[in-house]
């Protein structure tokens, strides 16, 4: 439980520390302090933490989904949405139409 409050809070500080890294490189850079390796080192960095930022926000929302779905609440709309938006498209797809015959 711990863990799943501490990882995106921790994600979250990685990256603003990742992002001000990222602009002061970006600042040094012209000024030739910093090469183009660190400048595009930092920039990958902060691209991967807000990767991880993205994966716990995911996981909670699918932590959350599964915790309400376990107490027989109901699904959340968007969710619901998307399941008859994704059987209507299967609905009109060429799979799902009978075959005629080619004789």
């Amino acid at each position: 439980m711990v863990a799943g409050v501490f990882h995106p809070v921790a994600a979250k500080y990685d990256q603003t520390n990742d992002l001000m890294s990222m602009a002061i490189s970006q600042k040094r850079f012209p000024l030739g302090m910093d090469s183009q390796v660190d400048l595009i080192g930092t920039e990958s960095t902060y691209q991967s933490a807000q990767a991880d930022l993205a994966s716990y926000k995911t996981q909670i929302a699918q932590d959350i989904n599964a915790l309400n779905l376990l107490a027989g609440q109901q699904q959340p709309a968007d969710l619901l949405a998307a399941e008859h938006d994704l059987k209507a498209a299967n609905a009109n797809s060429v799979w799902a139409r009978p075959r005629s015959s080619l004789a």
